[in-house]
């Protein structure tokens, strides 16, 4: 089975464990941890550099850090000001001492690499960490509230698998990990699957969206008798996600996408053309839910419009260029949690995953289709 072969040829590769770590990393490491443990992510930051000197950057790398150095300076200076150490000079902290040192570790081992090995190594990884997260959280081992983050490591996962040759055990993997994302209780996650998968659609399928549209009006006309099916079904067999999504659509979106909105709308009105050094994100009062809005809020109009403009054209022209990739599909999937959530603990992994993006898009590898060939005409 080619999945057995690519544990057995991957696992114990150094690019593999790297890669393993990095991960690891990055989904236990919580913005709520205290400043003792930045010593993980700095003490492994210092020994890669220490082992592999010659550091490497690209122009846009450069300034996707640059923008997010703007970031964490403004929060650094306001909340030494305003002597806010548990929001934004934490917060500062978080973007110094772990987000940038892990996330230039892995743009320097996928930039090192070929797209195929990346996608190998991230496969295992998710694979490995998908499964034991969602054990550890299925038994009470991990907070129930940590439900999105769970959902989220499972739909990564999801669309991973989709980038193995089609063979029946393909499918079969999909589908258990998608009902395991199901009793997650993650309807951010679930969108945001479905949202990755219209934007497949539209970019390499177009003869798909038809039938798709089709499908949902049919859909549509009798959505009453389908809806109650699945309420149904998800209360019966206790099916947490669609429990939760369920509810959301008789409640008009249920009241935290209420409270969304309504924080949006007053947010909005602190947009200044300078920085706002008074802001602080992730207090209860003032939780964006939307970095974007956070940008803007604290880095201003100028800044915050080239942040935006500046991810749209990394993802845009990824996706002209690289329409069959599913790595990219997987960054575009953690767009989703990037403006639905707040705070860098869930606005992280988009972040980190731009980087891929910034590298599939100036590798221009011919083999750019991880998506097999034959689901792809």
């Amino acid at each position: 089975m080619k999945f057995f072969s690519i544990l057995r040829e991957n696992i114990f590769k150094k690019s593999f464990l790297n890669i393993f770590v990095l991960t690891l990393i990055l989904y236990s490491f919580s913005f709520r941890f205290s400043f003792v443990t930045y010593i993980v992510p700095v003490s492994f930051f210092l020994i890669y550099i220490f082992f592999n000197r010659k550091l490497i950057i690209n122009l846009e790398a450069s300034v996707f850090y640059m923008l997010l150095g703007i970031l964490a300076s403004l929060l650094l200076i306001g909340g030494l000001i305003g002597l806010d150490f548990g929001v934004r000079v934490k917060s500062a902290m978080y973007l110094f001492l772990f987000f940038f040192p892990m996330s230039y570790i892995f743009y320097c081992e996928i930039n090192k690499h070929d797209i195929n090995t990346t996608f190998k190594n991230l496969l295992l990884s998710y694979i490995i960490l998908g499964l034991f997260i969602f054990f550890l959280h299925y038994n009470g081992l991990i907070s129930k509230n940590r439900y999105q983050h769970v959902g989220n490591i499972l739909a990564g996962l999801t669309i991973l698998l989709f980038g193995i040759k089609s063979k029946w055990y393909k499918w079969v993997c999909i589908g258990i990990v998608f009902f395991l994302l199901l009793l997650s209780g993650s309807r951010q996650a679930l969108v945001g699957l479905v949202f990755t998968l219209l934007i497949y659609l539209l970019v390499s399928r177009f003869k798909s969206v038809m039938y798709a549209s089709f499908i949902g009006l049919l859909i549509y006309l009798n959505w009453d008798y389908i809806f109650k099916k699945i309420e149904i079904f998800a209360y019966n067999n206790g099916i947490e996600t669609l429990k939760r999504m369920t509810y959301a659509i008789k409640s008009g979106g249920g009241s935290s996408v209420q409270i969304r909105f309504s924080i949006y709308e007053n947010l909005i009105q602190e947009i200044n053309f300078l920085p706002n050094l008074s802001f602080s994100p992730n207090k209860d009062s003032l939780l964006p839910h939307n970095f974007f809005l956070e940008y803007f809020i604290t880095c201003g109009y100028f800044f915050g419009i080239l942040f935006f403009l500046f991810i749209i054209y990394i993802l845009v022209k990824a996706i002209i260029n690289n329409k069959n990739n599913v790595l990219l599909y997987l960054a575009i999937f953690y767009f989703v949690p990037f403006n639905v959530s707040s705070g860098m603990t869930s606005a992280k992994y988009f972040l980190y995953y731009c980087l891929l993006v910034i590298i599939i898009q100036s590798k221009k590898v011919k083999h750019e289709s991880l998506i097999s060939k034959r689901e792809c005409k």
